[in-house]
């Protein structure tokens, strides 16, 4: 009899219909003789909602008041998905993050799991019942509910799976595994059965939304096998562990969300510029890439733009410039090809995408370009990298 974790994204549990189908998997695994404990994700937009909610009362939102209202879509969901199964004769047990033992340390919006006890979870499991836990939440040391960010329902389900020592976690989605490209953008884009650890904790950082980068390297770091899969159809999804693919081969091509350039002016000022870097990671920016010469060029998520913004002109006001709007078009792979660099130019040249910047770190190979060419410029990568008939580096 296995242990399994189970993650149901929010568009999995938008609807009545949804959760129904996401408990008849829950009782079909539990049928079969495995012991589960589901983690969920706020219903569909919930999260935003809320957010929207919480800007009608306050222009600026105090953050454990905030974090407290967050906590509350993931909730809804482990109630509702909780019902659904004893409707279906499966006796199950709801748990908000701290009823979990999920202990966090770190601000609120952004914490991180310290440790798990897991004791209720391990007699829920004992009685026979099915734990359904609220995912991206936690409780701090002083006692408050926080949140662990965007993306945190996947973090919990890998942290609960190392915690426990879970034979499997497995991520309902909805889409249907890990594929060489994101498929709406790229229709012949390829599904993967398997894929290695690194590749994947590199897609996830570089923009490819099936599985949050924070989970990904958890489920390194602890060894837990993960299984991507869709929450929609019975499909087979991709198994992600140890076995990766061979040395030199492309596993997939990602675009990130839209990034800012920012070229500061400064003379090449180091002690300045360690301010200003200590500065902006204490309000929570993330740093993408730094060019360091006579002027400072760096990238951040465009949605830190305001933060960015007010530092700069505190510490260097009129000798900057921003330019918003670019994306990273990313290709990955456990040590690429040399003529890698190369053929990736060329094939964005021929495809008329102008190249911003580029940065190679061995395991990915990295350009900024328009926003408006991003989609364009993942399909000529596609073809020229992960098409069935693609030489790599060439």
């Amino acid at each position: 009899m296995a242990l399994i974790i189970e993650k149901y994204g929010g568009t999995s549990l938008e609807s009545a219909a949804l959760v129904r189908r996401a408990a008849a998997r829950t009782a079909a695994a539990r049928k079969a003789g495995h012991r589960l404990a589901v983690v969920v994700s706020a219903p569909g937009k919930t999260t935003d909602r809320l957010l929207g909610r919480a800007c009608e009362q306050a222009e600026e939102a105090e953050a454990a008041a905030l974090d407290l209202l967050l906590a509350s879509g993931e909730q809804i969901s482990a109630a509702l998905l909780t019902l659904a199964l004893e409707e279906m004769g499966v006796p199950a047990r709801a748990f908000c993050g701290w009823q979990a033992g999920i202990h966090t340390k770190g601000p609120h919006g952004r914490a991180h799991i310290e440790r798990i006890d897991t004791r209720a979870l391990r007699e829920c499991l004992a009685a026979g019942q099915v734990a359904v836990v609220a995912g991206f939440q936690g409780v701090g040391p002083d006692g408050e509910v926080t949140t662990i960010g965007r993306g945190g329902s996947d973090t919990t389900a890998v942290a609960l799976a190392a915690a426990l020592e879970a034979d499997l976690c497995r991520i309902y989605t909805d889409v249907s595994g890990i594929y060489t490209a994101d498929p709406r953008v790229v229709p012949e884009a390829r599904r993967h059965r398997a894929l290695g650890y690194d590749e994947t904790i590199e897609l996830a950082r570089l923009g490819a939304r099936v599985l949050h980068d924070r989970a990904a390297v958890l489920a390194k770091q602890y060894q837990v096998p993960v299984e991507i899969r869709s929450s929609m159809t019975e499909e087979a999804g991709t198994m992600i562990g140890k076995e990766g693919l061979e040395k030199n081969a492309v596993a997939g091509a990602a675009l990130s969300a839209p990034t800012l350039q920012v070229r500061l002016e400064d003379g090449g000022a180091r002690r300045g510029r360690h301010r200003l870097f200590a500065v902006l990671a204490g309000r929570g920016v993330n740093i993408e890439t730094i060019a360091w010469g006579e002027a400072l060029i760096f990238t951040a998520h465009e949605a830190d733009r305001a933060a960015v913004e007010e530092t700069l002109a505190l510490f260097y006001p009129g000798m900057y410039e921003i330019t918003p709007g670019q994306r990273r078009l990313s290709i990955v792979g456990s040590g690429l090809a040399a003529g890698c660099t190369a053929g990736m130019l060329e094939c964005l040249e021929a495809a008329g995408v102008p190249v911003y910047g580029l940065s190679d770190s061995g395991t990915a190979l990295s350009v900024w370009i328009d926003g408006g060419d991003a989609e364009r410029g993942l399909q000529a990568v596609h073809r020229r990298f992960l098409s069935p008939a693609a030489g790599e580096g060439k």
